[in-house]
């Protein structure tokens, strides 16, 4: 059977149209409400609220634990429920986190992370299912708008006389509106091909596509029920197999790697670092303004090469790197500057390159490039990882900056980030360019 036009995988450097309406929305504002969690950070830190490190801790381990728990209800009941159930979850979580008291408060955010832990399984397995074949580059799409989630809570909290409650309010929403989003979504069509329900695959793939893109796309679907009804765990055996264990060792390097210039952390620290660097108990409009348009620059630009740019994933990890090294070297030259204006200018360009580092060069190219390696039986396995990985990487990208940040200043934070970056540029270049396809 030969695929239609519109199936038809472009060629190298561009990346195909993306999948419907409905679906797109749903995954974008998934990006958004991640985003949302990180200003939760960048604005407690901010307005130099207590207990932050206590918060990073608390969402750090409710997003591991619902990345890994997860995985059975997925399974077994299904992805629309999860991705409906993680929204459901944030919502109420969140209001308990802005307006009860410390502890309460932390359980809260605790239970919010659970939510944001499942999303972050369950996103890639709604954008590939529900997406048509050649399609499928939602999910880097919906990562590129973290920046600008984070740039809503700056924009919006500033104004407002309690901004992380207001912060969290802002969870609350996002997470309710993607409950309902997710709601107007059907069932995976693979998830119900491998139960034996193929009439509902049918169903979906018309409701979502239409009849003729349906037609199409259910031979597809019945192949990645196959491959879904043959996965298994990864064991030891499977890591005696040389290949394995190669795309394993790759896999947890790509992750690294995704996280390695620190935008996160710089996401979470740029109202904080950018009112120490001008001598400011909080950081003025002027440099809100100036952080949040940079934070959805990056967004749009990494929006952007992710629909049009497909391939180079080496050479784009490379230039990621390079310029996380390059924003890392104008953060030790500005740390060493009187306060003021020039070294707030100073702070603001190095956290942002570090964003950009991430955002545009980084993740997008790390995403998706071990997985033409990894053996067929093991995809399941190596996502669940993936999630779980990304997870407890993001926590303590942000976690030990903040901790080293207030411990020991912005000047040997800078410092440890230049030699971290010198280092990881060196990983990189030793590591990735026989692992990476497409570099």
């Amino acid at each position: 059977m030969i695929a239609s036009p519109s199936h038809a995988r472009p060629g190298a450097g561009v990346a195909p149209a993306p999948g419907p309406l409905r679906l797109r929305a749903c995954a974008w504002l998934a990006g958004l409400l991640l985003g949302a969690f990180h200003g939760v950070i960048a604005i407690s830190l901010g307005a130099r609220a207590e207990g932050v490190p206590a918060l990073v801790i608390a969402l750090g381990l409710g997003m591991a634990l619902g990345a890994l728990v997860a995985r059975w209800p997925s399974d077994h009941l299904g992805r629309r429920p999860v991705n409906l159930a993680s929204g459901l979850l944030i919502a109420p979580a969140a209001l308990g986190a802005a307006l009860l008291p410390s502890p309460w408060s932390l359980a809260g955010a605790a239970i919010a992370g659970l939510g944001a832990g499942a999303l972050l399984l369950v996103l890639p397995q709604i954008a590939h299912e529900l997406s048509l074949r050649g399609h499928r580059r939602l999910t880097p799409q919906a990562l590129a708008l973290i920046p600008a989630g984070a740039a809503a809570s700056a924009l919006i909290c500033g104004w407002t006389p309690d901004a992380v409650m207001t912060a969290w309010l802002l969870v609350l929403g996002l997470g309710a509106v993607h409950a309902i989003l997710a709601a107007g979504l059907p069932e995976s069509p693979v998830w119900n091909a491998s139960r034996g329900r193929l009439e509902h695959s049918v169903a979906a793939l018309k409701a979502l596509h239409g009849p003729l893109e349906a037609a199409v796309a259910i031979d597809w679907v019945r192949l990645d029920a196959e491959m879904l009804a043959e996965q298994q765990p990864l064991t030891g055996t499977d890591l005696r197999v040389p290949q394995v264990r190669g795309a394993v060792l790759t896999g947890v390097v790509l992750v690294l790697a995704r996280e390695a210039p620190l935008g996160a952390a710089a996401l979470v620290l740029g109202l904080r670092a950018v009112a120490d660097a001008v001598g400011a108990s909080t950081a003025p409009t002027a440099w809100v303004l100036a952080l949040s348009v940079g934070w959805i620059a990056v967004s749009s630009l990494a929006l952007l090469l992710v629909l049009r740019v497909d391939g180079l994933r080496f050479a784009r990890i490379v230039l990621g790197v390079a310029l996380a090294v390059l924003a890392a070297t104008v953060l030790v030259a500005s740390a060493s500057a009187p306060t003021g204006a020039g070294r707030g200018a100073g702070a603001t360009v190095g956290l942002l390159g570090l964003v950009a580092a991430q955002w545009i060069g980084v993740e997008p190219a790390c995403r998706g490039a071990i997985d033409p390696r990894v053996p067929p039986w093991l995809v399941a396995a190596q996502r669940r990882a993936t999630a779980l990985g990304e997870s407890i990487a993001r926590f303590v990208t942000i976690l030990l900056p903040i901790v080293v940040v207030q411990g020991l200043g912005a000047e040997t934070a800078a410092y440890a980030l230049l030699g971290l970056e010198a280092l990881v540029l060196v990983v990189v270049l030793l590591r990735l360019p026989r692992s990476v396809i497409g570099g």
